[in-house]
C-alpha cells in the first residue's frame, strides 16, 4: 500500500514528463479550443445570502495519459487530467450569474471536457456568530461522458442540451470537536443524495436554482470528549425545538421539509 501511495505521488508530479513522452510535445495543460468549438453555458440563481463557489473544469486527454504502477501488475495507463478554475460572471444587478466552457479543450494533447462542478456557500457566514467559516454548501457535479452502467443507481443520467436543477436548502450551523480541535461551520443542509452525480453528455445548457430557506435553521453539536471506542453521536436541534441524538452525518433533511411545509399551511 505505501508502495503504490508513493508511485501515484510520483507519477502525479511527473505528469507533465509523461505527457511529453506519450506525444505531447508542448506545454500539456495549455487549452486552443478552436473557435467554432461547442460551449457549456452554467446559470445559476444566487439567493442574496450566498454567493457562487469558484467553477471547477476538468478536462482529460487520451493522447496525454499518466501512469501509475501497481504491485504485481506493473504499469496501468490512465487518461491526463487538466483542471482549470473559472470565476462566475454576475449578470448585470439581477441575481443569476454565468459561465461557459469549451467542450473541446484542443490543445496538443486534444483536451476533452470531462466535469464541472460548481455550487454555491453563505457570503458572510459570521452573521450566525463569530468565528465561524462557511464549510460547505451545495456543490453539482455534471459529467459529460454519457456512461451508464447498469449497476450504477446513484448518478442521474440526462439526455438532451438542457439540464435544470432546482432544490431547497436551510442553514445548517455545525459545531464539532475532532482530533482535540474545535470547529463551528455554517453550511447548507440539502437532501442526502450519496454523492450524485448528473450524467448529461450533451447538455450545453445548465441551469442551477439553490432555493434557501434562511428562516429555519438546523444546529449540530458533537461531544468534546469521547472514549476511544465510544460511538460518536451527534445532537441535531431543529427550528421546530425538537432534538435528536444519532450516528447521522448530516441533519434530517426530511424532517426539515416537513417543519417548513407545516409552517406555510398555517
Amino acid at each position: 500500500m505505501k508502495h503504490t501511495m508513493i508511485s501515484a505521488k510520483t507519477t502525479l508530479l511527473c505528469l507533465a514528463l509523461l505527457a511529453l513522452t506519450s506525444g505531447c510535445v508542448n506545454d500539456y495543460d495549455v487549452l486552443t479550443s478552436p473557435p467554432d468549438s461547442e460551449k457549456v453555458k452554467i446559470i445559476i440563481k444566487v439567493p442574496a445570502e450566498l454567493e457562487p463557489k469558484t467553477l471547477r473544469v476538468k478536462y482529460t486527454s487520451a493522447r496525454c495519459r499518466m501512469f501509475v504502477d501497481f504491485p504485481g501488475v506493473g504499469r496501468v495507463p490512465f487518461p491526463g487530467s487538466n483542471f482549470q478554475n473559472s470565476k462566475f460572471t454576475r449578470r448585470g444587478e439581477t441575481d443569476l450569474y454565468e459561465a461557459e466552457v469549451f467542450v473541446d479543450g484542443g490543445g496538443e494533447c486534444e483536451w476533452q471536457l470531462d466535469n464541472v462542478e460548481f455550487g454555491v456557500v453563505y457570503r458572510i457566514p459570521n452573521r450566525f456568530a463569530k468565528k465561524v467559516t462557511a464549510y460547505y454548501g451545495g456543490t453539482v457535479i455534471v459529467k459529460f461522458d454519457g456512461q451508464h452502467a447498469p449497476f450504477n443507481t446513484v448518478d442521474q443520467f440526462i439526455e438532451g442540451p438542457d439540464l435544470s436543477i432546482v432544490k431547497d436548502f436551510y442553514p445548517w450551523v455545525r459545531e464539532a470537536y475532532e482530533f482535540g480541535y474545535y470547529d463551528k461551520s455554517v453550511n447548507l443542509a440539502k437532501e442526502y443524495e450519496s454523492y450524485r452525480i448528473y450524467r448529461a453528455r450533451d447538455a450545453r445548457n445548465i441551469y442551477f436554482e439553490p432555493v434557501l430557506h434562511s428562516d429555519l435553521v438546523v444546529t449540530s453539536t458533537s461531544p468534546k470528549k469521547r472514549g476511544a471506542d465510544e460511538i460518536v453521536t451527534t445532537t441535531f436541534r431543529y427550528p421546530d425545538g425538537t432534538e435528536e441524538s444519532n450516528r447521522e452525518l448530516e441533519p434530517d433533511f426530511k424532517k426539515m421539509q416537513k417543519i417548513r411545509l407545516k409552517a406555510e399551511a398555517k
